[in-house]
């Protein structure tokens, strides 16, 4: 017992080391981050560190109360070999957890076994010709939403499955499609394995030519969820890509919404044919179809008024002519009215939501507790909605069709996607690269009974494929981290911000910023930031002699992280322009 003791403890500082850099030493010194390095690999071999030494996570259950029941979760760390990028889904068969990662990566988990990898092949997005387009050096193009959004897994009988991705696709004439793909892989002992190349189900119509939207790809719009119906063919939503809300786009509202959409969509993927299920959708990333065969959207609305939908086949659901919210506000301003709304904030004339969240929460995934669940009972007939910005899981107490009320139940980071397991756990992924296992206790008694923590196999070849893939996003991954988990409380030009400033931060003398309010220990330390000095402070303040840090923490950050973010403040982060 002791030595297990031992062990958690010491995976405990591991874990807080890897969450130790939101808005780095914001008590003296520092850098944040998350994220990975990935990308072509010539290109950035030689400024990648070698691989750190195996690791091999032993996690375990924290036990979280909400108001009608206890529960517990399990994080599980996946890996990060997309860097900047989220988006992504996952599924799964029995105790094989399958993910696509935002740049179309394909991973799995046994969580049987603890094995966990990736495929060798991944979904085919065309990424290198984006890289070489015009479009790729746009100021205008936001390089972090092209990526994958979904992934099915349908059984074909024995150890066979057909494995569904929906994800953008770049044409070399310069316009991105979102495509439904498919290809067939074999689940044999928990492990996945690829038996042939994805091919191409159905195409959205239209694509975006980039050029006609000046470069302003929208891709978080997308929608891209699915969902399997009872007679084998694919519910898939699609999101408006941001017409509506756009003035250069305006003029193709005028005829309607394009195309396929902003609309909800059922296609036969052997023949290809689509039915349009519903309309006005402005970005479903959540969808379901309950025990009693009822369809559930959340929409991503506007400024304020994200939608829960029950789905009327043939119905319309007001976008962008309706909305409860508003457009972004710009220039000083808070929100700006929608052009096509007669009456802002309101959703007359058009099959209204069954729930909205004011302001907005960033809804994606959507599922409804089975009538007869036997795990979380005290749920039964909830509908579970996940948010983005809010982090949370929302338990909405139905009474018949109506929504009574929406509990928040915090998960600890942004929840991309969620599924239910055969054994009526919930498995979440978060965009921090992070699943999150969610069980009853009094369900799963034996299990939580269990003292051995969980164990993963093969994750040091998980960090090992990090810091090879490099980030294809970007150029300077360091930068890219620094720039979102680090920027809003560390700056580059010498000024001190929420935390001291950390351009020229290597080689500078400690506790150096005038004016800075450093901890008595930093302020009265000796010497001067070294790489290997800094690396000490971040990873445990105390043992480098200098106090401790209020830096606040953020999740799951290893070695190759960590190196990305020193190298960019070494080399090519600004220099301080006075003396320090």
């Amino acid at each position: 017992m002791k030595d297990i003791l031992q062990r958690i403890a010491g995976l405990r500082r591991h874990w807080i080391l890897l969450a130790g850099l939101a808005c780095v030493f914001v008590a003296g010194v520092g850098s944040g981050v998350v994220l990975l390095e990935s990308g072509l690999a010539g290109k950035v071999k030689a400024r990648l560190i070698a691989p750190p030494a195996p690791v091999e996570p032993a996690l375990g259950w924290v036990s979280q109360e909400t108001s009608l029941q206890t529960i517990e979760t399990l994080e599980i760390p996946l890996g990060n070999v997309d860097g900047v990028v989220d988006g992504g889904g996952l599924d799964a068969v029995g105790e094989t957890v399958l993910f696509v990662t935002g740049l179309g990566r394909i991973g799995y988990l046994d969580l049987a076994s603890g094995a966990i990898g990736y495929l060798e092949s991944g979904v085919p997005m065309n990424f290198d010709a984006l890289r070489e387009h015009r479009a790729w050096d746009e100021i205008e193009f936001n390089r972090k939403v092209f990526r994958a959004h979904d992934i099915l897994l349908q059984h074909r009988g024995g150890d066979l499955h057909a494995l569904y991705v929906t994800h953008h696709h770049f044409q070399d004439s310069g316009q991105i499609c979102t495509r439904l793909s498919r290809a067939d892989v074999t689940i044999t002992d928990g492990i996945p394995v690829a038996v042939s190349d994805f091919d191409t189900v159905y195409e959205i119509d239209p694509c975006i030519d980039l050029a006609d939207v000046d470069y302003g790809f929208d891709g978080h719009m997308s929608g891209g969820r699915l969902h399997e119906s009872d007679d084998g063919r694919l519910y898939l939503t699609v999101g408006d890509f941001g017409f509506g809300g756009k003035k250069n786009r305006n003029e193709r509202v005028e005829a309607g919404a394009p195309g396929d959409l902003a609309s909800l969509l059922l296609v036969d993927p052997d023949t290809g044919m689509v039915e349009v299920i519903a309309e006005g959708l402005r970005n479903a990333q959540g969808l379901e179809v309950d025990d009693q065969g009822r369809i559930w959207t959340t929409e991503h609305g506007p400024q304020g008024g994200d939608e829960v939908n029950l789905i009327k086949k043939g119905g319309n659901y007001g976008w962008p002519y309706v909305s409860l919210g508003f457009s972004y506000g710009e220039a000083g301003y808070p929100r700006i009215p929608l052009r096509w709304s007669v009456a802002q904030g309101r959703h007359d004339g058009y099959e209204k939501p069954v729930y909205a969240f004011v302001p907005s929460v960033a809804t994606s995934q959507i599922l409804a507790m089975p009538q007869a669940s036997e795990a979380f009972g005290i749920w039964r007939g909830d509908l579970l909605v996940s948010s983005l910005m809010r982090q949370s899981l929302f338990r909405i107490r139905l009474d018949g069709d109506t929504a009574i009320y929406a509990e928040p139940i915090p998960m600890g980071g942004r929840i991309r996607d969620m599924i239910f397991l055969d054994d009526g756990r919930l498995a979440l992924m978060r965009d921090d690269k992070t699943l999150v296992i969610v069980r009853d206790p009094e369900t799963h008694e034996d299990d939580a009974a269990d003292a051995v923590p969980f164990e993963l196999s093969g994750f040091d070849e998980v960090e090992a494929l990090e810091a090879t893939l490099g980030n294809m996003v970007s150029e300077n991954w360091g930068q890219d981290l620094f720039r979102w988990k680090c920027a809003s409380c560390h700056a580059l030009n010498g000024e001190a911000a929420v935390g001291p400033p950390l351009a020229g931060i290597v080689g500078s003398r400690i506790g150096a910023t005038e004016g800075y309010p450093y901890s008595p220990a930093l302020s009265q330390a000796d010497g001067r930031w070294k790489l290997s000095r800094l690396r000490t402070y971040v990873i445990d303040p105390a043992g480098a002699g200098l106090g401790g840090s209020s830096m606040p923490p953020v999740s799951q950050l290893n070695r190759n992280q960590l190196n990305a973010i020193f190298r960019f403040l070494e080399e090519d982060a600004p220099q301080r322009t006075v003396e320090d």
